[in-house]
């Protein structure tokens, strides 16, 4: 059995009523989060699985670039009533479909009961026709971005094995455990020269986080360093569909693989991850 087989069948295993909701983040910008989403998005639905990504980068949203499409809507023009959701989202390719964040999620702390309830009932909706929700969230940790991963089933912590990046995915991290212990963070290592290079950070970075925050971090999986992928951006093409046989895109196959091969998390679908947003406020 091939590994697109063997990835198909445990994605019927891990069949939910409600979407997984999956946060990706990184401490900092230029580590490969939104590549890394939207070519996880692709791999998934490789597999049949319905995807849809929220671009909550809000200022700096990447997916649209990324698939070389256009949104003529955003979430603030959902949140508004200017627009139903089922509208306003963007189909790229293999069926994964996008929603552009705009500023609507910055203004969270001005919702009014009466878009609480329209998006929460678009929510639900929404909900029925997909089955993994990845949120791509910015990089660092401002507010708005931390309620972004309070609110979400699980998070994927994107870092790269620079000192920098570690520095500030540790930041991160630290940051959310001390609002949410339990919250489920997986460790993605990008740009890696080697596996050894990509094992060993993961290691000494699993170490410090055992050490210092007396918890275990599940590492998804490395992501090897390639030409190809500053390619595909360039021709605003996502990595799987440019070059499906490099070697990024069969990490990036592999990280989805093991991840998809965990035991989901608990999932109160995309009604619940408005309730618990709003919640925050």
């Amino acid at each position: 059995m091939d590994q697109a087989a063997a990835l198909r069948d445990l994605m019927k295993q891990a069949t939910s009523p409600k979407p997984r909701i999956l946060a990706v983040t990184s401490g900092k910008g230029g580590v490969g989060k939104s590549t890394l989403t939207i070519n996880m998005a692709l791999a998934l639905a490789k597999t049949g699985k319905r995807v849809v990504i929220l671009d909550l980068d809000v200022g700096f949203g990447n997916i649209e670039t990324l698939v070389g499409a256009n949104a003529t809507y955003s979430f603030a023009d959902v949140k508004s009533g200017d627009v139903l959701m089922k509208d306003a989202l963007v189909e790229g390719p293999l069926g994964v479909r996008f929603l552009s964040g705009g500023s609507g999620f910055l203004e969270m702390v001005r919702w009014s009961e009466e878009e609480i309830a329209r998006v929460h009932e678009q929510f639900q909706e929404m909900e029925q026709h997909f089955d993994v929700v990845l949120l791509d969230t910015g990089a660092g940790m401002t507010d708005i971005q931390m309620s972004f991963l309070v609110a979400a089933d699980e998070g994927i912590l994107v870092t790269t094995p620079e000192p920098t990046a570690l520095t500030d995915a540790y930041s991160v991290l630290k940051m959310i455990h001390h609002h949410r212990p339990d919250f489920a963070f997986h460790l993605v290592v990008n740009q890696c020269v080697s596996l050894m290079e990509g094992r060993q950070t993961a290691t000494q970075f699993q170490k410090v986080c055992k050490e210092f925050l007396q918890r275990e971090l599940q590492f998804a999986g490395l992501i090897l360093k390639d030409d190809e992928v500053n390619r595909a951006v360039k021709r605003q093409y996502p990595l799987l569909l440019h070059a499906p046989k490099s070697q990024a895109a069969k990490s990036i196959e592999k990280v989805v693989y093991d991840l998809v091969g965990m035991p989901p998390r608990p999932t109160a679908g995309l009604s619940g991850f408005l309730r618990k947003l709003v919640a925050i406020r």
